[in-house]
């Protein structure tokens, strides 16, 4: 058996089994969307699904793509038709100017335009498929027959004999003649057209009402049952057709008093097919149910008086056997999951009341529901059996008109109603109610709750004025246990909030902060203290039971009091949540209203929210205001209107939500691939692509609304993420290039779980972070680090061995500065000073020669030392030649400031070589005396020492040496310090310039030195 035929048979037997039950199918009992609000702006034309199961709406303006949850625009136009083709995947969108392809898989639509045909441009208004090859489109005057494959057509004209323009409006191929088409056309009647031999024939309806003849003619659907068509036409109800006879009857949806159908405006949009032999006829008017095989109307549904046009009338089954209806007002549901929800509305309602619901007993052995309302104009009886209403006004109405229902007792014979000024009494069969005659002087205040503990005896409470008991016999009226208010003073300043009477005749007594219990020996509980912690409990909001317990609703929550322990207190909180009524149910699961009807079901495990979308009628602006058990059943209430359901009936949820993926735009981009993300399960990105942004949904038409959705990102996350409400999309950002996996799940509201939708991302990897590029730079830094220690080995050896030379020539440099020559004139020089008894002058000599010995052998200790200190050893020595030359000879030693700074430090014995040898050399042998001058210049990387004397020259030097000039053995030494310190060997290192006056003759020599300090440069 093929899945259609058992899904057909399943919607038959649910239709068998609501035809004699005597519970039909009803279409009022639908369920809206929140996102296809759209839509009712717009003129639903046709329905179709594609093979993923998402539902295609065409209307007068637009087609859209209906997931559940969201309604996504695909394309424009005035559309007609929709049609598919599963062997090619596609949907063939008909709209008056031509053809939208859409590919379900590939998500491409293709924009086929069919216009100026046979010189003119005409409307597309009807379209079917002869075969896999062709489709057929009725246009103006003529038939085109389009080639899908090669996107050709050609045109077939038809003419009437009527002598008019002929427009085609509905097609069907002949089940039992492929050759041969029907055609429903404008004023024209039904067309036979034979499309091997191009011929036609023409019938018309000329046996229907005068008034309904063009009407009756323009034929708008057609379905074939046998040898029957069955025609729906524009304002003319259905035509029941036999072609080989040529008999014909017309029926109409709408209702008509007798058999007067003039005015009828029953026109016929949709022809539904429910399965082999019934179907439903879609009217501007109503809808019918009907049956093929036996000729008849099994349900009708029409609009009420007042509306123009039917809303509900059916457009679509689906695969799932979902009816979808709607034309005028948008696309609604009739789900068979739904429960069975029978909704009552109080036809006595105006606008007047406020129609608040109290209380709703059921009386008279279950035949009829009593009803108590606050601002209403009496008691409300609905009979269960006649499907009637009837309103019991009390026997002298109030100045008002208003009866202020409070509470509602009902027994065998009829039921006490407590209005908040008086007690009334109604007895079966009663036109009005009767007040009671009680002793009411002693009873003050608004009367509110009460309480049968007994026949004959009534419980009041009263708003300000505490409890009272009523004999009904005797009408006497007396406190109800006077001793409660000497135990609890503070209740007299407070409002009374509720008085329950349990099964067990416990009384449960309410106010403010207090939650009191007198048990059937007269001992009374307190269980405020037990409640919300010991806090203040403010008010109480509503109190019932179960089998087992007593519930208490407060604005902390609801709390659980097992009343089987009584008079022992053991108390549960069940919800933090503020309810306002509560009831439990025969299976002891409660019912409970905040903003809706909630369900908690037995064992705390869930809670399950109702509402219009599950056939509960609509509250209104006040919301649901009263819930209570009603026999078997639970009975919801707002002002006029309730809503009355069998526990056992509620279906839970089955259908599981279908995740998909909607959108990916990468790096803000939409990411386009050859596939709809439905089919596409892995993606391929390139390294820089690795900003994502998911967007999804699912496939989900019973209570989308109440869908939760989790991801993952495998590879980057560990956990689950819970989406957050109305939160469609997740982004990811910088992600590193890798292999991650995108799961994707949703839920229906029984937290069933679909199956993972995955979704396979490879980004790849950035060249400079792939294994191969990052061995090669780990061979280039092992290459670098060896050639730059192999560098540094080198740079310390050649350091070492300029160290190591440096060292030799600064012994030598102070081998040279300390000669004997130097030495004996020094002292020979001090011993001539002590005999010529130059004291004074000795000891300044002698003082001068000891500091430049101590300079000296300080430099003997270390390579390098500071500025300042070779400069005194230089100043020293200066004074001692002076001295010991008898002043023959005037010097001038010019140091700027900062050079004197400790932090800079040089070779040492640098300077004294040159010195020395401008004195010996240049000075001495000048017999009228000389000077010598030498500066110092501070610069970044080195110090420029100037030597400058007036002596003979060099020239001069070398003939009174008699012998070629040779530079002195401590300047040769010097020079190679220089050069060895120099990094880059500055040839100017060392410069001797000798000096001429302007007639050519030697005026002396001048030495530059450029000394690299603080290492070298």
């Amino acid at each position: 058996m093929s899945s259609s035929i058992l899904r057909n048979g399943i919607l038959i037997f649910m239709l068998q089994l609501g035809l004699y039950s005597g519970a039909q199918i009803n279409l009022d009992n639908n369920v809206s969307f929140q996102s296809t609000k759209e839509l009712e702006n717009h003129k639903i034309i046709s329905m179709a699904e594609d093979g993923f199961g998402f539902i295609y709406i065409a209307t007068n303006k637009q087609v859209f793509r209906f997931d559940g949850i969201v309604l996504n625009r695909l394309c424009s136009g005035m559309f007609v038709e929709i049609l598919t083709h599963k062997a090619d995947s596609c949907l063939y969108f008909i709209h008056r100017r031509g053809i939208y392809r859409f590919n379900w898989i590939t998500g491409k639509i293709e924009d086929i335009r069919i216009e100026n045909v046979n010189n003119v441009t005409g409307n597309l208004l009807s379209a079917v498929f002869r075969n896999d090859d062709e489709l057929l489109l009725g246009y103006d005057n003529g038939l085109i027959i389009f080639d899908k494959n090669e996107l050709t057509h050609t045109f077939k004209p038809i003419t009437n004999k009527l002598g008019t323009n002929t427009t085609f409006l509905s097609l069907l191929i002949d089940a039992e003649n492929p050759s041969k088409l029907w055609m429903g056309s404008r004023r024209a009647g039904l067309f036979e057209y034979d499309l091997d031999a191009h011929t036609h024939k023409q019938i018309i309806f000329d046996r229907v009402p005068n008034d309904l003849k063009d009407a009756s003619n323009t034929i708008t659907e057609i379905y074939q049952y046998g040898e029957k068509l069955y025609l729906g036409t524009w304002y003319g109800g259905i035509l029941n057709y036999t072609p080989e006879s040529g008999s014909y009857k017309q029926f109409f949806v709408q209702n008509f008093e007798g058999d007067q159908v003039e005015g009828a405006q029953d026109h016929i949009y949709k022809i539904l097919p429910l399965s082999a032999d019934r179907l439903y006829f879609s009217s501007t008017k109503g809808a019918m149910l009907y049956d093929l095989i036996e000729e008849r109307e099994l349900a009708r549904f029409n609009s009420d008086d007042g509306i123009l046009s039917y809303s509900n009338a059916p457009q679509f089954v689906d695969s799932q056997n979902r009816l979808w209806i709607g034309r005028e007002r948008g696309i609604r549901l009739i789900d068979t999951l739904r429960s069975n929800v029978e909704v009552l509305r109080n036809p006595y309602r105006d606008n007047k009341g406020w129609y608040i619901p109290r209380k709703a007993i059921l009386a008279d052995n279950d035949s009829m529901i009593l009803f108590c309302t606050f601002s209403g104009k009496g008691l409300y009886v609905y009979d269960l059996e006649e499907k009637t209403w009837q309103v019991i006004p009390p026997e002298n109405p109030a100045r008002d008109q208003q009866f202020r229902g409070y509470d509602l007792e009902v027994d065998e014979t009829g039921a006490f109603i407590l209005e908040q000024s008086k007690l009334y009494r109604y007895n079966f069969g009663d036109k009005t109610l009767k007040p009671v005659q009680i002793k009411s002087d002693s009873l003050k205040g608004e009367l509110i709750y009460m309480a049968r503990p007994s026949r004959n005896k009534l419980i009041i409470m009263t708003r300000y004025d505490g409890l009272y008991e009523v004999d009904i016999n005797s009408g006497n009226v007396s406190p109800y246990m006077p001793d409660l208010y000497n135990m609890f003073p503070d209740l007299a300043s407070y409002s009374g909030d509720e008085l329950y009477l349990d099964k067990g005749g416990r009384l449960w007594m309410a106010w403010k902060n207090h939650l009191l219990l007198t048990m059937t020996n007269g001992e009374i509980l307190n269980l405020s203290p037990h409640l919300n912690d010991g806090d203040d409990i403010l008010n109480i909001n509503y109190i019932t039971e179960s089998d087992t317990f007593v519930y208490v609703a407060l604005p902390s929550g609801v709390y659980e009091i097992d009343k089987t322990q009584l008079p022992e207190i053991v108390v549960e909180k069940i919800s933090d949540r503020d309810y306002g009524v509560i009831a439990a149910d025969q299976s002891n699961d409660l019912w409970l209203i905040r903003d809706g009807l909630f369900n908690l079901e037995n064992g705390k495990t869930s809670i399950v929210e109702f509402g219009i979308n599950d056939g509960l009628h609509d509250p209104g602006r006040y919301g649901y205001e009263y819930v209570n058990t009603l026999g078997k059943d639970i009975i919801v209430g707002s002002r006029g209107q309730f809503s009355i359901i069998n526990p056992k009936s509620i279906q839970k949820n089955n259908e599981i939500p279908d995740p998909y993926i909607k959108q990916i735009t990468i790096n803000g981009l939409d990411h386009k691939t050859d596939s709809s993300y439905y089919v596409v399960k892995s993606l391929k990105l390139k390294p820089n692509e690795n900003n994502l942004t998911i967007g999804f949904s699912a496939l989900a038409f019973t209570k989308p609304e109440s869908i939760k959705f989790r991801y993952k990102l495998e590879g980057a996350e560990d956990q689950w993420n819970l989406v957050q409400p109305n939160q469609r999309n997740v982004t990811y950002s910088n992600l590193d290039g890798g292999n991650y996996n995108f799961m994707l799940e949703a839920s229906n509201n029984n937290l069933i779980w679909s199956n993972t939708k995955s979704l396979k991302l490879d980004i790849a990897i950035p060249f400079y972070k792939n294994k191969w590029f990052l061995s090669l730079i780990l061979f280039l830094g092992i290459f670098t680090i060896y050639t730059q220690y192999r560098k540094r080995l080198l740079k310390l050896k050649n350091e070492a061995f300029i160290s190591e030379q440096l060292l030799g020539l600064e012994k030598q440099a102070l081998r040279a500065q300390m000669n004997p020559h130097f030495v004996f004139n020094a002292l020979n020089s001090i011993q001539h000073l002590i005999t010529e008894g130059e004291e004074k002058k000795s000891i300044l000599y002698l003082n001068k020669f000891s500091k430049l010995l101590r300079g000296i052998l300080d430099n003997s200790q270390s390579t390098r030392h500071t500025l300042s200190h070779e400069l005194e050893i230089l100043d020293n020595y200066l004074e001692l030649e002076f001295l010991r030359l008898g002043e023959q000879f005037t010097y001038e030693l010019n140091i700027p400031e900062s050079l004197f700074d400790e932090r800079i430090e040089m070779q040492g014995l640098l300077f004294q070589p040159f010195i020395e040898n401008a004195i010996h050399h240049g000075l001495a042998p000048k017999s009228s005396g000389g000077n010598l001058k030498v500066d110092f210049e501070n610069h970044e990387h080195y110090i420029r020492c100037i030597i400058e004397d007036d002596g003979i020259g060099r020239v001069k030097a070398r003939e009174i040496a008699s012998k070629r000039y040779h530079k002195s053995r401590g300047i040769g030494i010097v020079e190679k310090r220089i050069k060895l310190m120099s990094k880059s060997h500055d040839p100017d290192a060392i410069k001797i310039i000798d000096l001429y006056t302007e007639t050519g003759e030697s005026k002396g020599t001048r030495v530059e030195l450029k000394i690299p300090i603080n290492g070298t440069k």
